[in-house]
């Protein structure tokens, strides 16, 4: 299963502060929780990373992260704004969901596998920004279409309609 459709079932999806280093943290606390890692950490990667380069993809995504050394498991908090951020894109355009992961060393190429399902799923929605709730829906639901067919690791794990209710809440 992909990490950020784990990160939405699992409930790891939150309304994200209008400020981008507040939205930023937020969804870094999350990972740590998780991560079971320090959140200050995490948020001071992923700030000076973005400082460098900023981690915008367009129509309205922003996928920040952080590497983190040795084994474990990817991990993924997904954030929604509404009204967008000011994420510094160089579109101009403001961030609306953004996506952060924490990539230990062994999980590259599975990082590497969810940026392109990402794209994937933003080309399946006729790359459209993700700007609103419908657009959401539609880019979730192109990503549970990509893992159709792949083994799950939990028969409790039923994407559609319950993965689409969850990020409503959101």
């Amino acid at each position: 299963m992909l990490a950020i459709l784990d990160a939405v079932w699992k409930g790891r999806t939150i309304h994200l502060l209008d400020d981008k280093d507040q939205a930023l943290t937020q969804l870094a606390q999350e990972i740590a929780a998780v991560a079971l890692e320090d959140g200050g950490k995490i948020i001071s990667e992923i700030l000076a990373r973005e400082r460098g380069h900023n981690c915008s993809i367009g129509l309205g995504v922003a996928c920040p992260h952080a590497r983190a050394p040795g084994r474990g498991e990817l991990v993924c908090a997904v954030g929604w704004n509404g009204l967008g951020i000011d994420y510094g894109a160089c579109n101009g355009q403001p961030v609306h969901l953004v996506i952060m992961y924490r990539i230990p060393e062994d999980k590259r190429a599975a990082y590497l596998e969810e940026m392109a399902a990402i794209s994937r799923a933003l080309k399946a929605i006729g790359e459209k920004p993700v700007t609103n709730e419908k657009e959401r829906t539609a880019f979730i639901n192109a990503l549970i279409e990509q893992t159709k067919g792949a083994a799950q690791p939990a028969a409790s794990f039923r994407p559609g309609k319950a993965l689409a209710a969850k990020l409503k809440k959101v």
